[in-house]
């Protein structure tokens, strides 16, 4: 008997092996049931019904002007002026529309030849062109004149902006002549910029223009200054016009050094001092010299610790150069976008090499299709200063349309640059916008003319906004691509030590952990595990 009971009692001990065994397997799917149920919901997501196609409708299809206004000199080589009529989109269909030019301001066979007729779009065309002759008269009639050009009968399509205005300018002008204000110019190799003034010795009721360019003498570009080129226009009355050229401070002892300017091509006045110098005065001294910084009040912390404020020389601007990477609607990161709609507006990363100033890429700005006038579309940013410095803003860029020519569109595309020397950021509010002087170019050709722009200015609080915005005067479907690079705003920007013994810590943990149901499921899977532990762990029965 004895050894049928102990028999009896080792195959029970092997029976409640098993049992645990067996237990502990299914507490395990039980865990993971539970953890199925709770945690499924988060780690897959919901699937998104594929949205219902909506039917294709055929596009309609608008005839317009190609702008509102057209310019054209009196004394224009081709004797005509030509006039683009555009669709919206191409038609599948003949579309036909007839046009007029009629008197406005100008008399027909003395200052042009009235004409009238109708245009055909064959199916697929977008643009037909018709032109009228302009009368080269020796009357010094001193305002433009305007002829009234209109689009009727449209067959297949509608008129849209079916009225423009083809404005003659008068060429003959009272003889001006137009030159730099003195032979020599002078500037501190520290200033940063040197504005160069040029004049013309007389007022003229017409548009004279003038190409600038600098050489090197014995200065030389990139190392002591940038290289700058570009055109002067002086609208009807004014008699001075500037341009800027960019100043390198180095820390060479090198000596005065010179830098060429010339002017050239000049339209509707000769040219008469047309060569001058630019002489940067170097500021390195031979012998030894103290540099005291401006004063600025450290922050005293409540344990009474004092902590320094420092600051280094730099441009406090982010991307200005757009190397830093773009947002998913192509604007640069670490810049704001605004406009005021009625317009199409874009942002575009352009890499192509002609038109970017330093590095792969540049900011291109895109406004077309305006339905009414004054549309604009900006960029701007908020950066830290120091209150009471002063800070020097500087950009280069271009303008790019169709036509390359402002006498075309009338000046219709425009560049402007305004700031808020108290951090705002709502374009609205800024006062004074600074027109740039930067003529269009062609949007496609061999090579382009880079303007630049530069001003000072004096930081009012510890925050200042750069705003940036491109300027689509007429209401019409013409395009305007304005590029913008190399955006910098030099000087003091204050640094603030941290405090010793805090770590920097990352952010966005994943949102899963922050959930209830969560943390209370592996609070229940733990408490399980301890109970199955402790009622059914390895020891004796």
């Amino acid at each position: 008997m004895s050894t049928l009971s102990e028999r009896w009692r080792n195959t029970s001990r092997v029976f409640r092996v098993l049992l645990l065994l067996l237990l502990s397997i299914l507490l395990l799917l039980l865990c993971a049931l539970v953890f199925l149920q709770f945690l499924l919901p988060y780690l897959r997501p919901t699937p998104t019904p594929a949205p219902t196609p909506t039917p294709a409708t055929p596009p309609s299809v608008t005839v317009d002007f190609g702008s509102a206004t057209y310019t054209v000199d009196e004394d224009v080589s081709t004797g005509t002026a030509t006039i683009t009529v555009t669709l919206s989109a191409a038609s599948e269909q003949t579309v036909t529309v007839e046009y007029d030019a009629s008197d406005g301001t100008a008399t027909p066979d003395e200052d042009y030849v009235a004409i009238s007729g109708t245009l055909t779009f064959a199916p697929g065309d977008t643009s037909q062109t018709f032109t009228v002759a302009i009368v080269d008269d020796d009357l010094e009639e001193g305002i433009d004149e305007t002829v009234v050009l209109t689009l009727s009968n449209a067959d297949n399509a509608t008129i849209g902006l079916g009225e423009a205005t083809l404005a003659i300018r008068d060429d003959d002008c009272s003889p001006v002549t137009v030159g730099f204000r003195t032979s020599e110019y002078e500037v501190d190799e520290g200033a940063g910029t040197a504005t160069i003034a040029v004049d013309l010795d007389d007022v003229s009721i017409c548009t004279v223009t003038v190409d600038y360019a600098t050489s090197d003498d014995t200065a030389t570009a990139d190392e002591d200054y940038t290289a700058a080129s570009g055109s002067l226009t002086f609208s009807e009355g004014v008699t001075s016009q500037n341009f800027i050229v960019l100043i390198t401070n180095d820390d060479l002892v090198e000596g005065d050094e010179m830098v060429t300017l010339t002017l050239s091509n000049a339209g509707k006045a000769t040219i008469g001092r047309g060569e001058a110098a630019l002489i940067i005065h170097d500021d390195e001294p031979t012998g030894t010299v103290t540099i005291t910084p401006p004063p600025i009040t450290p922050t005293v912390t409540p344990t009474g610790t004092i902590t320094p404020v420092v600051f280094t020389i730099t441009n406090v601007l982010r991307n200005g150069n757009f190397e830093e990477g773009f947002q998913p609607n192509e604007l640069g990161n670490y810049w704001n976008s605004f406009d005021n709609g009625r317009a199409h507006f874009s942002f575009h990363i352009d890499d192509w090499p002609l038109v970017v100033v330093e590095g792969e890429n540049t900011q291109l700005i895109e406004i077309a299709e305006a339905t009414e006038p004054d549309r604009y579309l900006g960029i701007y940013q908020t950066a830290n200063v120091i209150p009471g410095q002063v800070y020097t803003f500087s950009m280069r860029g271009l303008i790019r349309t169709n036509t390359g020519d402002v006498q075309q569109t009338s000046y219709g595309y425009r560049l402007q640059v305004g700031f808020d020397l108290n951090g705002g950021q709502d374009w609205k509010t800024v006062e004074d916008w600074v027109e740039l002087p930067w003529d269009e170019q062609l949007r496609i050709q061999d090579s382009f003319r880079f303007d630049v722009y530069t001003t000072t200015l004096t930081a009012t609080g510890d925050e200042l906004t750069v705003f940036i915005r491109a300027w689509k005067k007429w209401a019409d479907a013409g395009e305007g691509d304005y590029d913008v690079d190399d955006i910098r705003l030099v000087g003091p920007a204050p640094v603030t030590p941290p405090a010793p013994g805090i770590p920097v810590t990352g952010e966005g943990a994943a949102a899963i952990w922050d959930n209830i149901r969560v943390w209370a499921t592996i609070l229940l899977l733990l408490l399980l595990l301890g109970g199955a532990i402790w009622r059914f762990g390895w020891k004796r029965a």
